[in-house]
């Protein structure tokens, strides 16, 4: 996904000056990034730079972007430096925070043809608690979930109850940054009941 952040320096360079901002992103939805600056005078001349190995762009022009895909997640640093005829440079940072996104593993659960419910756990990693869950259902918003299986009627011929009747296709769980992390599979799979003969005698 592309943004756009614009930073506005003003300065008389009578000191070199040092100013910083933050951008806070999240792992899953991290993508190419466009950072820019407004100079004090566009006939100065400017530089990106970063401690981090960060690939610009450009490094000279007002304008840069940033790819954030895959990127691991941790603290990152953007610079950029304007400097003028007679040597004065000013800097300005921005620090860039990638939160971890949460994952998701849940156990398919296994119930007989008939049942109106059932309870699901989803084992969540990464992130930042507190999480929420949505299930796909309109009650309950934490890891353990109650599931309405009411839709499964008599007949039903054993395939998955989420591929049929789409319920509960799509879990997702949010933690306390506001990352995102989505589980799209199988979750609930429903066996026929037993239909034996009839006892002969």
């Amino acid at each position: 996904m592309k943004h756009s952040l614009f930073i506005l320096i003003v300065t008389f360079f009578l000191f070199p000056s040092l100013s910083f901002s933050q951008q806070i992103l999240c792992q899953e939805s991290a993508g190419q990034e466009t950072y820019s600056v407004i100079p004090s005078d566009i006939n100065n001349t400017f530089l990106w730079s970063s401690t981090s190995g960060l690939t610009f762009s450009s490094t000279n022009s007002t304008s840069t972007d940033v790819d954030w895909t895959n990127m691991p997640a941790g603290n990152y640093n953007i610079s950029f430096t304007e400097t003028n005829a007679q040597g004065c440079d000013s800097t300005v940072t921005l620090s860039v925070t990638i939160n971890s996104s949460p994952t998701l593993a849940i156990t398919t659960v296994v119930v007989c043809e008939g049942a109106t419910s059932s309870s699901v756990f989803a084992n969540i990693s990464g992130g930042l608690s507190p999480y929420t869950v949505d299930w796909g259902q309109p009650t309950g918003n934490t890891e353990l979930e109650t599931l309405d299986l009411s839709l499964v009627g008599a007949g039903y011929d054993g395939s998955d109850i989420s591929s049929t009747l789409d319920l509960l296709q799509i879990v997702t769980v949010t933690d306390a940054n506001g990352c995102i992390g989505t589980l799209n599979e199988n979750i609930v799979d429903v066996v026929p009941t037993p239909e034996p003969g009839a006892i002969t005698f």
